[in-house]
C-alpha cells in the first residue's frame, strides 16, 4: 500500500475515534443531569387551620364570618328624675355571630345624650358596654316621658342600613316650671315701650330667683312675687306628694328705642331651691328665647335678608315692605352695605300702591364667616320710618 494512502486512512480513523469519544461524554453528562435532585426544599405543608402559603407570599385575610350585635334590651328607662340631674348607664351587648364585630360610630338624637363604647372591635362571643349619659335639657309634659335614641352603626346590625337603635326614656320633672319656655312676642309697635311676663314657679316655697340677665340692650327685667293660691295648679310631683306651687313673675320691659325690624333676646334665669322636699338646695340656670318684630306704619316680610351661601356664590334674597294701614307710599332710594359679600345691589319694584318688593343681590366674598349688614331704604312715609335699616344676616361657608 502506498505510504500516502496509509496516512489518509490513519487521519480518518483518528477523527472517528475523537467524534465517538465526544458523543459518549455528552451522553454521560445528560444522564447525570437526569438524576440530580434540588438542594433546596419547599416549606413544610400548612397544618390544619393555617393559611397554607409559602414564605414571602401575602397571607389572605381570615374569613370574615357573620358578626351579630345582640343587646339584652333595646330600651333603657332612667325612670323619674329632676331636670337638674345627670344619669349614666351602661348598655351591655354581645357579639353573637361568628365574625369580628366592628362598631363604626355612635350617634344620638339630641345633644342631651352622649354615648361611647369601651372599644371598637369585638371577637365572636365577646361582650362590650356602651356608656350612655343623659343630661335633660328640660322637663317633659306630665305623662309623656322623654324618648331619645342611641344609634349604633356596626357591621353586625340586623337592619339593612347597619343601625341598631336603643330607646332612652326618662320622666323628667321640672326643677322650676317656666311658662312659656319660648316667648313669641308677635309684632311690637315701633317707638313705644312694651312689656311681657314669664311665670316661674316651684313646689319649694323657699325657692329664689337669684338673677335674670337679658342679651338685648333694650331689655330690662324685674321679679314680682305672686301670692300662693292653694287652689291653683299644683306641682308635677308624684300624685301622693302634690304641693301648691310658689310663683314669681319675671317681667320683661322693652324700651321705646328698640330698633325697627326683627327682635331677639335670651333671658337667663338663675334659680336656687330644693328639687324635692328631702333634697339639698341647688342652683339651676334656665334660658328662655324671646322673639318677635318691631314694626310701625311699615312692616317687612320676612323681617331680614337671611342667607347661607358658599365662597364666590352669586345669590339674591327678597323682602316685601308694606304699609300696615294700606296707605300708598314710595321708596325713594335703597342701598346695601354688607360685610363678607361683593357687588351688593338692591332692586326695588312696586307691587301695589301700599307694598314694594326689594331684591338684594350679591356675591359671597373670599372669606368664610358670618355676614352682617343693612339695606338702607328711604321712603315717603313721615316720621322715623322715612329712613329704615333692613337687616342683612348671613353666613359664607367653604365649598
Amino acid at each position: 500500500m502506498p505510504l500516502s494512502l496509509c496516512r489518509v486512512l490513519i487521519a480518518v480513523l483518528a477523527t472517528g475515534l475523537l467524534l465517538l469519544a465526544a458523543g459518549c461524554e455528552r451522553s454521560a453528562s445528560e444522564s447525570a443531569a437526569d438524576t440530580v435532585r434540588p438542594t433546596s426544599t419547599p416549606s413544610a405543608p400548612a397544618t390544619a387551620g393555617e393559611a397554607g402559603t409559602f414564605e414571602g407570599a401575602s397571607t389572605p385575610a381570615a374569613s370574615a364570618g357573620t358578626p351579630r350585635i345582640a343587646f339584652a334590651s333595646l330600651t333603657h328607662d332612667f325612670g323619674h328624675m329632676s331636670e337638674t340631674e345627670t344619669r349614666t348607664t351602661g348598655l351591655t351587648f354581645t357579639n353573637a355571630g361568628d365574625g369580628a364585630l366592628v362598631i363604626d360610630k355612635i350617634t344620638t338624637t339630641c345633644g342631651c345624650t352622649t354615648a361611647q363604647p369601651d372599644k371598637k372591635r369585638y371577637e365572636p362571643g365577646e361582650s362590650g358596654t356602651i356608656e350612655v349619659t343623659f343630661d335633660p335639657s328640660g322637663p317633659n309634659e306630665p305623662g309623656k316621658p322623654q324618648r331619645k335614641y342611641v344609634n349604633i352603626v356596626s357591621n353586625g346590625a340586623a337592619t339593612d342600613n347597619g343601625v341598631t337603635s336603643i330607646a332612652i326614656l326618662a320622666d323628667v320633672e321640672a326643677f322650676i316650671n317656666i311658662e312659656p319656655r319660648f316667648l313669641q312676642l308677635g309684632t311690637v309697635t315701633y317707638g313705644q315701650p312694651h312689656e311681657a311676663d314669664i311665670t316661674v314657679s316651684s313646689s319649694d316655697p323657699d325657692f329664689t330667683i337669684d338673677s335674670v340677665t337679658a342679651s338685648n340692650a333694650h331689655v330690662t327685667t324685674e321679679v314680682i312675687d305672686v301670692p300662693t293660691d292653694t287652689d291653683s295648679e299644683t306641682s308635677l310631683t308624684d300624685e301622693s306628694d302634690r304641693s301648691p306651687l310658689t310663683k314669681r313673675i319675671v317681667r320683661m320691659h322693652i324700651d321705646a328705642q328698640a330698633p325697627w325690624g326683627g327682635f331677639l333676646c335670651w333671658l337667663s334665669i338663675n334659680v336656687t331651691g330644693r328639687p324635692s322636699s328631702d333634697a339639698a338646695r341647688k342652683s339651676h340656670l334656665v334660658k328662655i328665647r324671646v322673639q318677635g318684630q318691631v314694626f310701625g306704619a311699615l312692616g317687612a316680610d320676612p323681617n331680614a335678608f337671611r342667607f347661607g351661601v358658599q365662597l364666590g356664590e352669586e345669590f339674591e334674597r327678597e323682602m316685601t315692605l308694606s304699609h300696615g294701614a294700606g296707605m300708598p307710599f314710595e321708596i325713594i332710594s335703597a342701598a346695601a352695605t354688607c360685610s363678607a359679600v361683593t357687588e351688593a345691589q338692591v332692586e326695588t319694584r312696586q307691587l301695589t300702591p301700599d307694598s314694594w318688593l326689594l331684591i338684594f343681590r350679591a356675591t359671597a366674598g373670599a372669606n368664610v364667616g358670618s355676614a352682617r349688614g343693612v339695606v338702607t331704604v328711604t321712603t315717603s312715609v313721615n316720621g322715623p320710618e322715612a329712613s329704615l335699616d333692613l337687616p342683612i344676616i348671613g353666613v359664607v361657608r367653604p365649598k
